[in-house]
């Protein structure tokens, strides 16, 4: 086995990796390694990163497996700061911040036993991951290392009507002087009566304790549950409806905050954030359509408790509870040589209660939509397309929105590519019509920073299998 892929693109991007391996009765080994360097849009937004891993598999039996994975990342790359819009107007390439920089290096180690007989599935492993961060910011170097040891193991049992799926989750966990364990106990079923009607639910409990710097403890211990039903009304349509409790407790690293001399911020660590909790409901239907296709519609409303923002200098809580009511539209369609696929997408938010009731939820586009095609010209040659619109929305942070709506902005991309037996070649333009706009804007409160995001990009792609 032997997989190879390189890329080139403006802004001296230059892409590439490739994987080989091994397959036998027993066993099967996988290597891949990849690079990924270029000198970024914007001044300062560089990036040069590698990446390795390796994949082996031990056949013990016809019922069991060993599999044995790691891999290494590391990389380096610009920050170049946010501008405000005055600045990105006369110059939207430039960096706020000309000397900062990142770099990252990550370790991983997992080792899995996977047991299946009949209806059976049997799933354990252990893994380690050791992270570290370094951040060059206004002067001064800050690093937060962190490490984290998981496992895990699941059964699901599949009897002819009914799939029952049960496990535990252990986690420990340190970021600086932040301490966490976490134990996680589920259970899930499934339950067909008849060739028309499935019913679902399950149960999770969460036990986490964390360990400060400073001395402080905090516990939390949480269960939540969902439950659910799907109607299989003809051979092609399903209507089914859902509600799931959501819970998750902060990584240590949200923890954590570096200092910023510039601003008289101290390293600090904010031990009052709180888990987010939240309860969803979704009601949706699918079917084939003569003459229109596969079709989705999702209608949900969400809402959430304590929902982890960052707020500028830390990590923080949303007062209030954040209210998300939308619907979804999918559809996948298509004729002679031509698919298509669409998406369109409504959702109404709003805070209920604390200082910003009424307002909208930051960061959430009212409205969002992608179209796609494409186009089999002829035997190992395609054509594709893709249009992306996102709406208007508060920038990020902007809890009180103060500062005004961000600007709606559409992205098209093209591509061609061309099959010749074990090679193909890919070309494509992204953002064709060299829209100007920034996909990450922010307001801390002093007004708008945009992050202004790439023009008109051409690229060229190689790839070969063996």
């Amino acid at each position: 086995i032997f997989n190879t892929k390189g890329e080139v693109a403006n802004y001296n991007s230059k892409k590439g990796n490739f994987s080989t391996g091994y397959k036998g009765e027993n066993t099967n080994i996988l290597l891949f390694v990849g690079n990924n360097s270029q000198d970024g849009y914007r001044e300062n937004s560089y990036l040069d990163a590698f990446d390795t891993a390796l994949n082996a598999g031990y056949k013990i039996n016809e019922n069991s497996k060993l599999e044995f994975r790691t891999s290494y990342h590391k990389d380096r790359y610009g920050l170049p700061g946010s501008l405000t819009e005055a600045k990105m107007i006369a110059d939207r390439k430039q960096a706020s911040t000309k000397d900062d920089y990142g770099k990252t290096e990550l370790k991983d180690l997992q080792l899995q036993y996977l047991y299946k007989d009949g209806g059976l599935d049997w799933k354990s492993y252990i893994s380690y991951t050791d992270k570290s961060n370094m951040f060059y910011m206004w002067g001064s170097e800050t690093n937060i290392n962190s490490d984290r040891v998981q496992g895990s193991t699941s059964i699901v049992y599949d009897s002819k009507n009914n799939v029952i799926n049960g496990g535990i989750d252990l986690g420990k966990e340190k970021s600086k002087n932040t301490y966490k364990q976490a134990v996680g106990i589920y259970v899930y079923d499934s339950y067909s009566i008849g060739e028309k009607i499935e019913i679902n639910g399950g149960t999770r409990a969460e036990f986490t304790n964390f360990k400060f710097e400073s001395g402080t403890k905090k516990d939390y211990n949480k269960g939540v549950f969902e439950t659910g039903a799907k109607y299989f009304y003809s051979k092609s349509g399903t209507l089914y409806t859902r509600y799931a409790q959501g819970y998750r407790t902060p990584a240590t690293d949200e923890y954590y905050e570096a200092p910023n001399a510039a601003w008289g911020i101290p390293e600090h660590y904010n031990e009052n954030l709180k888990p987010q909790s939240s309860d969803d409901v979704e009601i949706g239907v699918s079917d084939y359509i003569d003459y229109i296709g596969n079709i989705e519609t999702v209608l949900y409303y969400s809402k959430t408790k304590n929902e982890i923002y960052y707020d500028g200098t830390h990590n923080n809580n949303m007062a209030g509870k954040t209210l998300r009511k939308g619907a979804d539209v999918t559809a996948k369609n298509g004729f002679g040589n031509f698919d298509f696929y669409e998406t369109i997408s409504f959702v109404k938010t709003e805070v209920d209660g604390g200082p910003n009731d009424g307002k909208e939820v930051p960061g959430v586009p009212k409205y969002n939509a992608v179209l796609g095609a494409n186009w089999k010209v002829m035997d190992g040659l395609e054509a594709g397309a893709v249009y992306k619109y996102v709406g208007k929305r508060f920038a990020l942070s902007d809890t009180g929105n103060i500062g005004g709506k961000v600007s709606s902005y559409s992205v098209t991309d093209l591509e061609l590519r061309k099959d010749l037996k074990s090679l193909r070649i890919s070309t494509g333009i992204k953002n064709l019509f060299n829209k100007k706009y920034s996909e990450y804007v922010v307001n801390y409160g002093y007004g708008a920073n945009y992050y202004p995001s790439p023009e008109r990009t051409v690229y060229l792609g190689i790839s070969y299998k063996y």
